[in-house]
């Protein structure tokens, strides 16, 4: 199983307990850069190349949060935090499927 259909799965069982904009805002970042290396590949990602997109959209936001820090934008900066959260617990699941 691939781990866009994981998070898919994971999306449905939140949006059955009607937390579905907590499941929305928590899976979308992750799906959506999944599946834009599924199209730039034209192929479902291999589980390294998984990793290696969720390390690319890690880094991302690592360089946001400073660039929002830096021009004094804290709300913006915490929000790019949450997400980075979320990316490093697929990291973890992701190199655990490797």
């Amino acid at each position: 199983m691939s781990l866009i259909t994981t998070i898919e799965d994971e999306i449905k069982e939140a949006m059955k307990t009607r937390d579905a904009r907590e499941a929305w805002t928590r899976f979308r970042l992750i799906v959506n850069a999944l599946k834009g290396s599924e199209k730039e590949l034209q192929r479902p990602p291999l589980r390294g190349r998984e990793l290696q997109v969720l390390q690319r959209e890690r880094k991302k936001r690592v360089e946001a949060t400073d660039a929002f820090r830096a021009g004094g934008r804290e709300e913006q900066a915490a929000a790019e935090e949450r997400e980075l959260a979320i990316l490093k617990e697929f990291m973890a699941r992701a190199a655990l499927r490797r």
